[in-house]
């Protein structure tokens, strides 16, 4: 069994950990604000070409890109165009940023969780979270000083970090939390597909290295793949409605890592639109913790006793797990 488990709920009562849902939901949305940016240039660039040569472009160059794209592909794009040349180091800065916004878009649950269980390591997390977000800000009002500006775009495209209230708050926790229920999903396709191993190697009589290990390393593992994997496994085939509701799942969970700001950012500016954010992403969350639940009880848990390895023992490894963490700061 792995090191580190994903609880499958962290304590709602906990107004510290509420906290860092909250600042991650924050550092995304910077994060995109800046990627908002990107897109801005490059369709105000588009736009003034064609109104220059006369001609009416057939696409708003805006909804275009917030539509489809990557926050990589639009960085591509500016250099491209050889906007960043005349700003040393701004290139390098952004190339940074969207490492470290992939990171915790893809593997910062996984790699941070143990620090979830104690004050000290939550404490970490807030000032870590905290510190990114600043970064991103950062960025985009380098960017739109040394870029947007001299393009001269129009004033209202313009976004900045909104003030935060308790509404903008709890708007951000919600995406925090819809997050780390979607990776706890995703250890979840990891588990069966570790524990097939060693069912496999054991029926096999061979060694095989840590399947558990070698799967939280392993960066291209996305949610797709591992999904697609336990399906080419057959450990949904007797299950077609849990396969529809991953299927879902994994949607879902790639709208939020790569569209869901951008696309609501309106939303995200009044307070009738941040509530509807809040409901959208609370009922994420519940429908993640539904799906695990649901793959947990006919999927991994059967495998798990066809090993001899009962509820009751796993629930005791996690527990001890549990209690390390906890106790790792002595606080």
């Amino acid at each position: 069994m792995p090191d580190i488990i994903l609880p499958t709920r962290l304590d709602d009562e906990n107004e510290q950990t509420r906290a860092v849902y909250a600042r991650y939901g924050a550092a995304t949305y910077a994060a995109s604000l800046l990627e908002v940016e990107f897109i801005h240039i490059l369709a105000t660039i588009e736009q003034q070409k064609a109104t220059s040569a006369g001609r009416t472009l057939r696409e708003d160059p805006w909804k275009k890109r917030y539509a489809k794209g990557t926050m990589g592909v639009f960085l591509d794009a500016l250099k491209g165009k050889r906007l960043l040349d005349a700003h040393p180091g701004l290139a390098d800065e952004l190339s940074n940023a969207i490492d470290t916004r992939n990171h915790l878009t893809h593997q910062y649950w996984w790699h941070e969780v143990g620090e979830t269980f104690s004050r000290t390591g939550r404490t970490n997390m807030l000032r870590y979270l905290e510190q990114q977000r600043g970064d991103f800000d950062r960025l985009t009002t380098r960017l739109r000083q040394d870029i947007t500006l001299p393009l001269n775009p129009p004033a209202k495209i313009h976004r900045q970090l909104p003030a935060e209230d308790a509404q903008t708050r709890e708007m951000y926790a919600r995406f925090g939390a819809a997050v780390y229920f979607a990776n706890c999903l995703e250890v979840g396709f990891i588990n069966n597909l570790a524990i097939a191993d060693v069912k496999q190697a054991k029926a096999s009589k061979t060694r095989i290295d840590d399947p558990w290990d070698r799967r939280f390393a392993d960066k291209s593992l996305t949610m797709g793949k591992l999904l697609s994997h336990v399906k080419q496994g057959g450990h949904l085939a007797g299950h077609p409605g849990l396969a529809a509701d991953l299927e879902t799942a994994l949607e879902s969970r790639n709208e939020l890592a790569h569209h869901f700001w951008v696309s609501r950012i309106e939303d995200s500016l009044t307070e009738a639109g941040r509530d509807r954010l809040i409901k959208n992403l609370e009922h994420r969350r519940e429908a993640f913790q539904t799906a695990n639940n649901s793959m947990d009880a006919l999927v991994v848990t059967p495998l798990m006793e066809s090993l001899g390895i009962s509820q009751e023992q796993s629930d005791r490894f996690a527990q001890g797990m549990q209690f390390r963490e906890q106790n790792k700061y002595g606080d």
